[in-house]
């Protein structure tokens, strides 16, 4: 009849396939590329790569439909925990599980508990321009790959003293300071003073998620705001509002978002937002 539904297939058998390793990154590497069906599954398998008698690496391959980055730290908590006690301690019941989660927030916004939240994101990013036009030295392809590249470089103690320091002077945290700063930049490439930047949260606003594996992870959508040339010090304070304000209206799915406010969409961009800046702790 037109309408999408469920179908939730009963747990299927766990494998656990041993192979001898001869070279331990190339291991990780082939077997991390393998890719994942969606439609058939599992989006989840584990090998464990034997490279001696009494040495062995466990590689676990989880697709993001299936959990957030915090999941994996459960996961690994919860595999060490059992491999630590050799299998004899009862792992605790949750409380939830996520598909109960999920069906609970489709009634809050079937019922309006987020309406408020809807008209906050309206009235927000009313009039933002959806694109981000960064210089480029070709033209932009028909279509978008998930092609990118990777840059490790280290910020030094001292520089991280005095951000913590200006973080404390104006009330807000290291996360607003960064952020200023990568808005900062991008302004000066762009030349835009109204653009969007995304942020995400982790989505576990109560005690009984804490535990759970799955993906609560929402993308917040952070406008920026660089009229009047403001100076570095009041772009901070800007940012704090606003980000203090998102954190607020965190509840309504990043897609619900998208639906409401039917942005101009095109097969080179993702609706938005087109850059994203996170701050994750050890």
């Amino acid at each position: 009849d037109g309408v999408p539904v469920q179908v939730v297939d009963p747990a299927g058998a766990f494998e656990l396939p041993v192979v001898p390793v001869g070279d331990v990154e190339e291991f990780l590497a082939e077997h991390a590329r393998r890719p994942i069906d969606l439609a058939t599954g599992p989006v989840f398998r584990a090998v464990l790569g034997r490279v001696g008698e009494e040495e062995h690496v466990l590689l676990l391959v989880l697709h993001h439909i299936l959990a957030d980055g915090r999941s994996v730290g459960i996961l690994a908590e919860e595999i060490a925990a059992g491999y630590r006690d050799t299998g004899h301690e009862d792992v605790a019941e949750l409380p939830v599980q996520f598909g109960d989660v999920a069906a609970w927030q489709r009634t809050r916004i079937e019922q309006g508990a987020l309406d408020h939240e809807v008209d906050y994101w309206r009235e927000r990013l009313a009039g933002m321009p959806h694109t981000l036009e960064l210089p480029a030295d070709r033209p932009r392809p028909a279509g978008r790959d998930i092609c990118g590249r990777r840059r490790d470089f280290h910020i030094p103690a001292t520089t991280t003293r005095h951000l913590h320091a200006l973080a404390r002077t104006h009330n807000a945290s290291l996360f607003m300071v960064l952020m200023a700063g990568f808005q900062t930049l991008i302004h000066r490439y762009t030349g835009q003073h109204d653009f969007a930047v995304g942020t995400p949260v982790a989505g576990r606003d109560h005690p009984d998620l804490d535990h759970l594996i799955g993906f609560f992870v929402n993308t917040l959508v952070l406008r920026a705001d660089h009229t009047g040339e403001p100076t570095f010090d009041d772009l901070v304070d800007r940012v704090r509002d606003t980000a203090l304000a998102a954190y607020e209206h965190q509840h309504l799915p990043f897609d619900r978002i998208v639906e409401e406010l039917h942005p101009q969409r095109d097969l080179t961009r993702t609706p938005l937002v087109q850059h994203v800046f996170a701050l994750q702790t050890a």
